[in-house]
């Protein structure tokens, strides 16, 4: 089953909701070394696991991370970092 992942898009999400891959990975109850072979192309998905994992984002992150989409907006749980005194 073609999972449609793009590994660097996943991060950009996870990086914006302040998420690291790992706890990523124990939400979807995955690890990272099979992620990653999915993600590679070595293992095949189930579809219990891409069921998993797409319930962790929203259809507008999901279709980002799968490329059907090139806008990316701040995803939930995002902090935007505080401005500095002095810079624009």
């Amino acid at each position: 089953m073609y999972h449609g992942i793009m590994y660097n898009r996943l991060k950009a999400v996870l990086a914006l909701r302040g998420v690291p891959v790992g706890d990523f990975c124990a939400q979807a109850e995955v690890s990272l070394a099979h992620l990653g072979y999915v993600i590679d192309g070595k293992r095949e998905a189930s579809a219990a696991l891409l069921a998993r994992i797409e319930a962790l984002f929203t259809a507008q992150e999901w279709a980002f991370i799968q490329g059907r989409s090139d806008t990316l907006t701040a995803a939930r749980g995002a902090v935007a970092s505080p401005r500095r005194k002095g810079k624009k």
